[in-house]
């Protein structure tokens, strides 16, 4: 029994460290969220896999296998989004990327910033600071959308 269980627990390990570390392994292994997404305006929502950083999802695609609901959230910002700002018309957020190895923390130097218009689902994304506001501007995103620290929007 003990040989059992000192095979087994490594294997279990690495499958979650793959699992919640890796972008490629998604493909191999679909991760599991956290929790239920926060949903922001439109059907957008935050939301993380479990011990990944916080992501901006789209809105929900259904679908039913065996007479049951699925869903499926696709990735508009990938980890890790820190800030984050909405009205019903757009959806604004800050992203510092994470690197491949648990724990890593936000890297800001190198942020990209989104805006999504949400009506139309038109996602511009990745800019510079100046580029994003320039663009914001462009846009007509109102002033009154504050920018707000992520994790806070998301509850954990």
């Amino acid at each position: 029994m003990i040989l059992i269980r000192a095979l087994v627990t490594p294997v279990v390990i690495a499958v979650v460290l793959l699992c919640c570390c890796c972008p490629a392994a998604e493909v191999a292994f679909p991760p599991t969220m956290e929790r239920d997404p926060t949903e922001l305006t439109g059907g957008y929502s935050l939301g993380r896999i479990f011990l990944g950083g916080l992501k901006l999802y789209g809105p929900p695609i259904v679908y039913v296998v065996e007479g049951q609901e699925h869903f499926d959230y696709p990735i508009i910002a990938d980890q890790a989004v820190v800030k984050i700002g909405w009205d019903e018309d757009f959806i604004l957020a800050e992203r510092h990327p994470l690197g491949n190895t648990l724990g890593d923390k936000p890297d800001s130097s190198h942020p990209g910033w989104y805006i999504v218009v949400v009506s139309t689902g038109e996602v511009q994304s990745r800019y510079s600071h100046d580029a994003f506001l320039s663009l914001r501007e462009e846009l007509g995103v109102p002033n009154s959308i504050e920018m707000r620290d992520a994790r806070e929007v998301y509850g954990g």
